[in-house]
């Protein structure tokens, strides 16, 4: 057998492995969250919809509801600014641009747990703690990536277009509103999504940042699951994270049917 072939054998059963690998506890959340007795083991289930009651409580669909909020919060505080900011850099002459994109992809990599703590103490100083607080945060840490996400979003239209405007006369907020913004939008749609899962599955931020336990997400109430202090009950918890998971399987599907349309303007203008 050709040395080629042996390695493209041996890629091949790798990427199986691991392909199973990764299949297997996702196996294992569907069966248990449908199985009545559910446990640590993947087994088939004893099919039952009574995790999925139990995962439905009240007190679960507040953290739900918490869990949107700070989505919503987090993706307006990240989206909202990093429009007219990607606009200026990419389409204004700004001294020092290029190192200030530089920096702002640094910020992009600095951790939050290095800052979380320092914002605690400014916060819970003045009884600011609140589920509103955390997620202006997490927005603020995730505006440096939407603004890299809009502003290449807006590089990829042609300025043509603009001046084609603004020959028409057409003043600045009406081309980025008319022009620029709706032909830029699978970015920024797609900015506004990473902000918006990154507040869905906070845990760090609303475990320091949130004093009262009514306004806990759903990231806090799956830990509880865990540390409880007594018996885990693996079908709730499955069932549970299923709920957890699908607002954003959901969401990512609608988004990636826009993006996957857009940047394209082949035939937007004339040669």
């Amino acid at each position: 057998m050709a040395p080629e072939r042996k390695w493209s054998l041996g890629a091949t059963a790798g990427l199986v492995v691991m392909g199973v690998l990764f299949a297997l506890p996702l196996l294992w959340l569907v069966l248990a969250a449908f199985d009545a007795n559910g446990n640590a083991f993947l087994r088939w289930p004893n099919w039952s919809v009574t995790n999925f009651v139990a995962a439905g409580s009240s007190a679960n669909l507040q953290s739900f509801l918490a869990s949107l909020e700070l989505g919503l919060i987090s993706a307006a505080v990240a989206t909202i600014p990093a429009v007219p900011a990607g606009y200026a850099l990419s389409r204004r002459r700004i001294p020092l641009k290029d190192s200030f994109m530089v920096m702002v992809l640094f910020l992009t990599a600095v951790p939050i747990a290095i800052v979380v703590i320092p914002v605690y103490q400014f916060l819970s100083q003045y009884g600011f703690l609140s589920l509103v607080s955390a997620g202006i945060f997490i927005g603020v840490t995730n505006l440096p990536f939407a603004l890299w996400l809009v502003r290449a979003a807006v590089e990829s239209v042609p300025l043509d277009l603009e001046e084609s405007a603004l020959m028409e006369r057409a003043r600045l907020w009406q081309i980025i509103a008319r022009v620029t913004g709706p032909l830029a939008a699978p970015g920024i749609l797609a900015a506004a999504f990473f902000a918006f899962a990154a507040g869905w599955s906070a845990f760090l931020v609303p475990l320091v940042l949130v004093s009262a336990s009514s306004q806990f997400p759903a990231g806090l109430a799956l830990y509880g699951y865990i540390h409880s202090g007594g018996l885990i009950q693996y079908g709730n918890l499955a069932a549970f994270s299923l709920l957890y998971s699908l607002p954003v399987v959901i969401l990512y599907l609608i988004v990636s049917r826009v993006i996957k349309g857009g940047f394209a303007f082949g035939g937007a203008i004339r040669g």
